[in-house]
């Protein structure tokens, strides 16, 4: 017996990696001075105003507001986590 498919989870799913590629890139742009060449954010190349603007450039990119417990450099180093963080907040 032949296991159904679910195309609409299958096509979500492709949404969501593409979705979560684009969010990949538009982040890695914003992020360029700050990671280093493996793309892992280096805290030492980002003072209180850069991080500030990189979080109000991203704020804008995706037109989201960080939650206040967001606003860490902790939140900028896990780009899987950013991108998840991104994700829920553009889709609510």
């Amino acid at each position: 017996m032949r296991k159904k498919i679910n195309r609409s989870e299958n096509v979500k799913n492709i949404e969501t990696l593409n979705t979560d590629e684009q969010i990949r890139n538009t982040l890695l742009e914003i992020l360029t001075n700050y990671i280093n060449e493996d793309g892992e954010f280096i805290a030492e190349f980002i003072d209180s105003l850069d991080f500030i603007e990189v979080i109000l450039s991203i704020e804008s990119e995706f037109d989201v507001e960080f939650d206040d417990e967001m606003l860490t450099f902790e939140s900028l180093a896990d780009l899987d986590y950013l991108i998840g963080y991104i994700r829920e907040k553009v889709s609510v």
